[in-house]
């Protein structure tokens, strides 16, 4: 299915990141066929309703990881470890947009557009 699956499948994160994908592309299938412009690319109602399906199942994917992360944020705080607070939230935007990216590129590769 791609390199992003193969790393979610090496990653250990499988069952939560692969379902994420499955139920993202049961919601995308129900959408029917990609809907396209006279020039070839996806039309963009189309597309903001795919991305709208990622998006919220990526967050979804994510939400058990970020609670804990949350957690340990809080407790930096209390802390008052401030670089490591900043680092740990440089660290979650960024592990939460990776989900998102790799789901939003799986379904596209999915639907034909993996340029």
């Amino acid at each position: 299915m791609g390199i992003a699956l193969l790393s979610h499948f090496l990653s250990g994160k499988q069952g939560e990141e692969t379902g994420a994908l499955s139920k993202a592309l049961k919601e995308i299938k129900a959408l029917g066929e990609p809907k396209r412009e006279a020039n070839g690319l996806l039309a963009f109602a189309y597309y903001k309703d795919v991305f709208s399906i990622i998006m919220k199942n990526a967050r979804s994917s994510f939400a058990e990881e970020k609670q804990q992360l949350l957690a340990q944020r809080r407790e930096l705080l209390r802390n008052n470890k401030t670089e490591e607070y900043k680092e740990l939230v440089m660290e979650m935007v960024q592990k939460e947009e990776k989900v998102g990216t790799d789901l939003l590129g799986d379904a596209m590769e999915h639907i034909g557009l993996s340029e």
